[in-house]
């Protein structure tokens, strides 16, 4: 179960780069507001909701179900079996556990010889965070300035219907 873990691990590690630039855009400016809003948490609390947006939100539901993303190719009308998905139930699991940095306590403490590797785990998918957080501003990605509008030499076309110029009119003036 590791190795294979382990295989899903560094294959999200190494895709640092095909993350859309708008979603590390947006855990970057995550990442800034809550080191603003609470100066006083670590870098490894900022990172566990940074994986919490990255991980679990963005990859996880492509770990468990791959073929409603498309991630693999099934002949028409196959599907995953069912220890093919409670695998990959098991491996996510695993993952998001090591990208929480969350150990196996309690009722799963049969488990906990396995929190080395999630500490170890941890330690990876911190990087990873740190690194997709690094991204450029929005005005250099898109090398767009003040004056960006003033030079367009299109200037951009707008359609609007009768009804929405009415609603906008009336919802400007409405008290």
């Amino acid at each position: 179960m590791r190795a294979v873990t382990d295989k899903f691990l560094s294959a999200i590690i190494s895709s640092v780069d095909k993350i859309p630039y708008g979603m590390r855009f947006i855990a970057k400016v995550l990442k800034d507001s809550l080191h603003e809003k609470f100066p006083d948490a670590g870098e490894d609390e900022l990172l566990k909701i940074i994986g919490n947006l990255l991980y679990y939100r963005y990859m996880n539901p492509a770990t468990v179900a791959p073929d409603a993303f498309d991630i693999i190719d099934l002949s028409a009308g196959g599907q995953l079996t069912t220890d093919q998905r409670r695998n990959l139930g098991s491996i996510a699991k695993m993952l998001q556990h090591a990208a929480s940095n969350k150990m196996f306590l309690g009722d799963n403490a049969h488990l906990s010889i396995i929190n080395e590797y999630l500490s170890q785990s941890y330690q990876k998918f911190r990087r990873f965070f740190q690194t997709a957080c690094d991204v450029p501003e929005l005005q250099d990605k898109f090398n767009v300035d003040e004056y960006s509008d003033l030079v367009t030499l299109t200037k951009p076309v707008i359609y609007i219907s009768i009804g929405e110029i009415i609603n906008t009119h009336t919802v400007s003036v409405s008290p």
